[in-house]
């Protein structure tokens, strides 16, 4: 069994693109991530690779760390054992060139087989996330109120809304000239849902355009407008602005302890594809 460095983002995605790209609403995070470091050569901040078993084409595992996020990991063997002795071999080279992760984010057993095989650090168990896929949109009536792009003249609202949606979702404080900056860099691909007052109501953002499709994330709703369809609205009509655009699928990281998004999700067509479960060094 070797592990195979790539020398940047560019030769990963030039050996595994085309193993990825049959399935990439699996791999969003890991294509979109080689993808913007092209050339960045391969530093313990930034990697991907693979772990081949000798003489085989085909990788076992493939890999992709990007400080501060955390390290990528899919497995492509339904064998444990070779899983586990993949991901003992990435575990012990992360190790012996002290290479400083945030945490994991992998399937279960993936996630599970790498950590064992890490004892000189502890992890703590975060969310369980389910990869969701849209190919086709369910229509169903709007809420009352339209859908915009945001504007300039929202950067004060989309960041207070950034700021909410971290700390419901992630649990943590997004300091605000960080929500700032984002709302700045994303504004050009943030939605928002208006209520018949023209009030902004909910946002959600197009994060990852991709070979195929494209990828959201962000979707947030002001607290006291819940409940009134405004988010399945603004997802609904997000998406057939993509797939009229020529996407073939759009794809999201949902929380599983939020059964109310996951609900509204299938309601607009999405469905799972795969869970996957994040691990954080304290």
């Amino acid at each position: 069994m070797k592990l195979l460095l790539c020398q940047n983002g560019q030769a990963f995605l030039d050996r595994y693109e085309s193993l990825l790209l049959p399935h990439e609403p699996l791999y969003t995070l890991i294509l979109g991530n080689a993808r913007a470091n092209l050339q960045t050569t391969a530093c313990p901040s930034c990697f991907f690779g693979a772990v081949h078993a000798e003489n085989a084409q085909s990788p076992l595992l493939l890999f992709g760390h990007m400080a501060p996020f955390r390290l990528l990991l899919h497995s492509f063997t339904a064998d444990a054992a070779l899983v586990k002795q993949a991901a003992a071999l990435l575990c012990q080279y992360i190790l012996e060139n002290q290479i400083d992760i945030a945490g994991v984010l992998a399937s279960e057993p993936l996630a599970s087989a790498f950590l064992s095989c890490d004892r000189e650090h502890t992890y703590r168990r975060g969310h369980g996330m389910d990869i969701m896929e849209l190919r086709r949109v369910k229509e169903s009536p709007l809420a009352p109120g339209q859908m915009r792009q945001a504007e300039p003249a929202d950067i004060a609202l989309l960041t207070s809304w950034l700021r909410a949606f971290n700390q419901e979702a992630v649990g943590s404080e997004l300091a605000p000239e960080k929500a700032l900056t984002k709302a700045k860099e994303k504004l050009p691909h943030t939605y928002i849902y208006e209520d018949t007052k023209r009030q902004p109501v909910c946002m959600a953002i197009f994060t990852r355009f991709l070979t195929h499709g494209t990828s959201m994330a962000g979707v947030y709703t002001s607290p006291e407008k819940r409940g009134n369809g405004y988010c399945r609205s603004l997802i609904q009509e997000m998406c057939k602005l993509r797939l009229a655009a020529g996407d073939k699928y759009l794809s999201l990281f949902v929380d599983k302890a939020n059964p109310i998004s996951n609900h509204t999700y299938k309601k607009v067509g999405f469905q799972i594809l795969e869970d996957s479960i994040e691990y954080d060094r304290p």
